[in-house]
């Protein structure tokens, strides 16, 4: 998908192909519960150059990190608020830009045993995509496809419940 798309031929080749498998695993199997879940789902996505943005570029005290739809930004110390006002200006449509402590407060990446390098590589501020652009700098890769973003097809996935439980063994899907 990152490469050809969600919606390629051969993305859904691979989906069916998966599907078939499963049918034939749950086949041979009773008294179990099969699950089948994504971690997230994909979108096509147009990518946009932070090196296209130079005034925004300049005010990095390195490059960016974490994912082209929800971007880490480490901005210099004196301007953090010139940033902050001018990336909500530059992009305000397809990205909401949050403080690191707004991040941290809402638990956005959980609320467990924080990782050591958490709030460094979280940065000074962290932008998420809701539309279909994302955000690349020198060395990223140029995708198709990304998820990290707000949109329903990424946050939004399936869940398939095989019930192998009955008498009859039949598939009983939820």
């Amino acid at each position: 998908m990152h490469d050809l798309g969600p919606d390629s031929k051969e993305a859904k080749e691979l989906i069916k192909t998966r599907n078939n498998k499963i049918e034939e695993l749950s086949k041979k199997l009773d008294d179990t519960i099969i699950f089948i879940v994504a971690d997230h789902g994909h979108i096509k996505t147009e990518n946009l150059y932070l090196k296209d943005y130079p005034e925004l570029l300049n005010m990095l005290e390195r490059t960016t990190s974490i994912e082209p739809r929800a971007t880490s930004f480490k901005v210099k110390k004196e301007l953090q608020k010139e940033f902050e006002k001018k990336f909500k200006e530059t992009f305000k449509n397809d990205f909401d830009l949050y403080s690191k402590e707004e991040v941290i407060s809402s638990k956005l990446f959980g609320d467990g045993i924080e990782n050591p390098l958490f709030k460094n590589a979280l940065g000074d501020y962290l932008s998420i995509a809701k539309t279909n652009k994302a955000i690349l700098t020198d060395g990223d890769a140029e995708l198709y496809s990304l998820h990290a973003g707000y949109t329903k097809d990424e946050i939004y996935i399936p869940l398939i419940i095989i019930d192998k439980t009955t008498k009859e063994n039949t598939n009983n899907y939820y």
